[in-house]
């Protein structure tokens, strides 16, 4: 958590290069860097890379939106998902050139819980390595409940990378 470098836990069982990659995105700054650390590492190992990102279920913004839930649409746009995935496009786009030699999926998932969603998908597609950025989008509520990141990372099957944002210091 204090380390103003990034993070990287290695499994016992991990005594080979990296092959399966997965990368979460939550569209932060971070998450940029997690993926710019997750391309270096698949290219150095020729690994296939995974982008990963979660979406909440429909109803669980109307319960976050309560009373309002009558006057507000959750979703404007009805393809939220299909939404999701272009902004996925979009922001590795600008990597194209990085890209070209590495197989990369793009999987958007829908799920209450992020951390819960993150494992079940790291453990469905047998990853080696989950990288992750560490503060990206956070309320209050997550900063007094521990942060995605140190929650995925207690229960993780396979190695993590924790990229911590640019300039990141834990006070003394």
């Amino acid at each position: 958590r204090k380390a103003p470098l990034p993070v990287l836990l290695v499994r016992e069982h991990q005594d080979h290069p990296f092959r399966r990659i997965v990368v979460c995105i939550d569209f932060s700054e971070n998450s940029r860097r997690a993926l710019e650390q997750a391309l270096h590492i698949a290219a150095q190992d020729r690994a296939a890379l995974s982008l990963l990102h979660v979406l909440r279920p429909v109803s669980e913004l109307v319960d976050d939106i309560g009373a309002f839930a009558q006057v507000a649409s959750p979703y404007p746009d009805p393809d939220y998902v299909s939404r999701a995935r272009k902004n996925m496009e979009h922001f590795i786009a600008p990597y194209a050139e990085q890209t070209k030699e590495i197989s990369i999926t793009i999987d958007v998932v829908e799920k209450v819980g992020i951390d819960g969603a993150i494992t079940d998908y790291l453990r469905q597609s047998q990853a080696d390595l989950v990288v992750m950025g560490t503060r990206g989008r956070t309320g209050i509520r997550k900063l007094l409940l521990g942060t995605t990141a140190e929650r995925v990372l207690r229960l993780v099957p396979c190695s993590a990378l924790a990229v911590k944002p640019e300039g990141f210091s834990y006070p003394a």
